[in-house]
């Protein structure tokens, strides 16, 4: 382990000053401690390791400082000197920072305890992607895991089980991301030094989304199917959100009742306001979940997370009868806004009625103007439903 002083002299002050800082360096890797002392560079001596200054204004306050840097250079080779007689000299960086700095409050050297206070700022589905990432990682690998540890072997050994948990390329992409993020985060705050950075020759792999949208002729099929009373179930929840304009599960599970035969809500992944017409057809379905204490049972019989793996389990069983495959509620959505644009529904109106967010000034007429999605939806619903009303407008 080698322990000095440097002047970090990536990021200047207002006054053209740079911090100064520990730094221990071991096997190739670095990490550095903030000393909360600012100067220029020409007043550092490398060799000596202390501060010099011809301004006799400073030399009280630089000998205060000189001072200050030799009790920390005298404190972390005490460290390293006790760490020697119990041949534990040869740890990471990382490791001697986290037992030199102290901090039993927030221990910054451990990747565990970074990522999680980088969750905390954040919110809603954000939040939660991240959330998954750091669980995944805990479950593989504990809850103790420092930043240089976090090697190129180690993502590689990561895809492998995320592999084995049959997790798809797309989503171990996301996991990749959410940790390069964090990384990022961790080297611009002067966490951790740029040289731990694990992505340099790590290439994050993506493949194209395959089509998520229905034909009509299977979308009818899924809509007409019998089978058993939890498939038939999970057929109408489909239905229903089909009928709300693809509405995301959550938003289902938590909807409120509605007001003049309009359902309205914000749309959980975005907070973006939605709102749809009530449909007699949407509310056959609606009164066969009619719940007691809310306006659908789901919340009443069981947890959010039940709910949405039951309908998925079902519709899975019932994609692969109808020979379409994977199906899932997202299916909903795209094959609505399929559906919409085949019978030539402006864009916008599709953006508007999906919860899209905008900035061109059709989108805000779009947005106050909601008959437009109302009528947008009844639309879809007679072409899928094969009532005469909309055949005529089918080119």
């Amino acid at each position: 382990m080698v322990i000095k002083l440097i002047v970090d002299t990536r990021r200047p002050d207002r006054e053209g000053k740079f911090p100064l800082k520990l730094s221990f360096a071991n096997a190739g890797k670095t990490v550095l401690t903030a000393l909360n002392i600012h100067v220029h560079e020409h007043e550092f001596d490398k060799q000596r390791q202390i501060l010099h200054t011809d301004d006799k204004s400073k030399k009280s306050e630089f000998q205060r400082h000189n001072s200050y840097l030799i009790k920390e250079l005298s404190r972390a080779n005490e460290l390293l000197h006790s760490l020697m007689l119990q041949n534990r000299d040869n740890m990471s960086p990382a490791r001697f920072k986290e037992m030199f700095v102290k901090k039993n409050n927030f221990d910054t050297a451990t990747f565990n305890a970074y990522f999680a206070a980088f969750i905390k700022n954040r919110e809603g589905k954000t939040a939660e992607i991240f959330r998954d990432t750091l669980n995944k990682i805990e479950k593989k690998f504990g809850s103790r895991i420092y930043f240089d540890d976090i090697t190129f072997t180690w993502l590689e050994n990561f895809d492998r089980e995320m592999k084995k948990d049959n997790n798809s390329v797309n989503g171990r992409s996301l996991h990749f991301r959410n940790i390069r993020t964090v990384f990022n985060d961790a080297i611009n705050k002067d966490v951790i030094d740029i040289n731990l950075y694990p992505f340099r020759k790590f290439k994050i792999k993506s493949e194209k989304t395959r089509k998520r949208a229905l034909s009509i002729e299977h979308l009818r099929m899924l809509f007409n199917y019998q089978g058993s009373e939890s498939l038939v179930w999970a057929r109408d929840v489909a239905k229903l959100i089909f009928f709300l304009v693809g509405i995301n599960v959550k938003d289902l599970y938590t909807l409120q009742c509605p007001s003049n035969n309009i359902v309205e809500y914000k749309r959980w992944k975005t907070n973006v306001p939605c709102s749809a017409k009530l449909e007699p057809e949407t509310v056959e379905l609606m009164n066969r979940f009619k719940g007691k204490n809310h306006l659908l049972y789901f919340p009443e019989r069981m947890s959010y997370k039940s709910f949405g793996q039951r309908i998925n389990k079902n519709l899975n069983i019932i994609g692969k009868e109808i020979g379409v495959g994977r199906l899932t509620t997202y299916n909903m959505r795209h094959t609505w806004a399929t559906v919409a644009a085949s019978l030539e529904i402006p864009k916008e109106t599709i953006g508007a009625a999906l919860g899209h967010t905008g900035n061109s000034i059709t989108d805000i007429y779009i947005c106050f103007d909601k008959t437009k999605i109302y009528e947008a939806n009844r639309r879809v619903m007679n072409y899928v439903l094969d009532l005469e009303d909309e055949k005529k407008d089918v080119k």
